[in-house]
């Protein structure tokens, strides 16, 4: 299981960041104060009691816009990899249980009857994909300032006086522009191929300790919501069960 553990920053490098910035190509968060100043700002943001390295259990529901073309709901064991993915396609009920950190292939289930083959294949990895892209979402704080990210100080500053980022994050191949305020913590998210379309963080909410951003607003496009949040030291009974478990345990 992917380790996520806090950066810690020296006071010096922090007290200095605005003013030390180190510009040079190829400079990583391990000598760049800028981007331990901000990396910094995140963890007191959003974890600020350290508590989120002992929270193996995820479970949540993500609705884009009003919900009406069928939201998903996903768990997440941290410590062991498992993966449960419930969603709505076309009226009908698509369950996935898999492994996020293997290469087993997983379990489907539409309405309730098991799946197999190719239709299996292609189901799990749609599930897959849905799970990371929610996880490394809604979990961005955590992963950033994990030691698995790989984050650089973007080649432009931001125009509103936030500090711009740009990170990989673990079992991620795509450079993600993240904008720190101080104070706040992560406020927007960007691609940096366009870094101007900037997804706001509208919603921050305290959950186990930690604050989520539980909603967000593209540039282009409807909102996204991350409901009925629940964080726990360990996987409840039943939860990553095959069809017959409850949608929440």
């Amino acid at each position: 299981m992917r380790t996520l553990l806090p950066l810690l920053v020296s006071a010096t490098l922090f007290a200095c960041a605005d003013t030390e910035r180190a510009d040079a190509p190829g400079a990583g968060p391990a000598t760049d104060p800028y981007v331990q100043a901000a990396l910094e700002g995140v963890r007191e943001a959003h974890d600020p009691h350290g508590v989120w390295a002992s929270l193996r259990y995820a479970a949540f529901d993500r609705v884009v816009g009003d919900g009406d073309t069928g939201g998903s709901a996903v768990r997440w064991d941290r410590q062991e990899g498992r993966a449960r993915v419930e969603l709505t396609v076309d009226g009908e009920l698509v369950l996935a249980l898999f492994d996020r950190d293997g290469d087993a292939e997983g379990q489907v289930w539409r309405n309730g009857t098991a799946l197999a083959g190719d239709s299996a294949r292609v189901w799990v990895e749609r599930a897959r994909a849905l799970h990371d892209a929610a996880i490394q979402d809604l979990f961005l704080p955590f992963l950033l300032t994990g030691d698995a990210a790989v984050v650089r100080a973007a080649p432009e500053a931001a125009a509103d006086g936030t500090r711009a980022l740009d990170a990989v994050l673990p079992g991620s191949a795509t450079t993600l522009r993240v904008l720190v305020a101080d104070g706040r913590g992560i406020v927007g998210t960007a691609s940096v191929a366009e870094p101007a379309e900037v997804a706001r963080w509208t919603r921050v909410e305290q959950v186990a300790g930690v604050r989520l951003a539980t909603e967000r607003m593209p540039a282009d496009g409807p909102a996204v919501r991350y409901e009925n949040v629940e964080l726990a030291v360990e996987a409840p009974p039943g939860a990553f069960d095959p069809p017959g478990a409850l949608r929440r345990p």
